[in-house]
């Protein structure tokens, strides 16, 4: 429920009663429940990055198309939406640098083909 935002938690006899607001039409849900868990974020883990990034400068180590791209909960607090979004920004650009790379080898290619006839 990636477009609902809590707004509420109330009992109503032994269970509980969530409250939520769709975050772009404003419509609440209400939804009936044993038990209601919230996430409240973390603190953004930059060892993994770090540690990453530093591999990729040892000699002889493959490189990643696009780099390595921080997102989500490793940059800043974040809610589920706007880190789903920016994943999928993040992979719209690594797609495009990749079909980008993969057109100019394939120019070059030709090129060399035409060039040795």
């Amino acid at each position: 429920m990636t477009d609902l935002e809590l707004i509420g938690v109330t009992h109503t006899g032994n269970r509980l009663q969530a409250r939520f607001v769709h975050t772009f039409t404003g419509a609440v849900h209400t939804l009936d429940a044993d038990q209601v868990a919230i996430e409240a974020g973390s603190p953004p883990v930059q060892d993994l990055h770090n540690d990453l990034s530093a591999c990729l400068q040892e000699p002889g180590a493959t490189p990643i198309p696009g780099g390595i791209t921080r997102i989500g909960g490793a940059v800043a607090l974040r809610d589920i939406h706007a880190a789903m979004r920016e994943a999928h920004l993040a992979a719209r650009l690594i797609w495009r640098g990749i079909s980008s790379d993969w057109a100019h080898h394939r120019v070059a290619v030709k090129n060399k083909a035409h060039k040795a006839l």
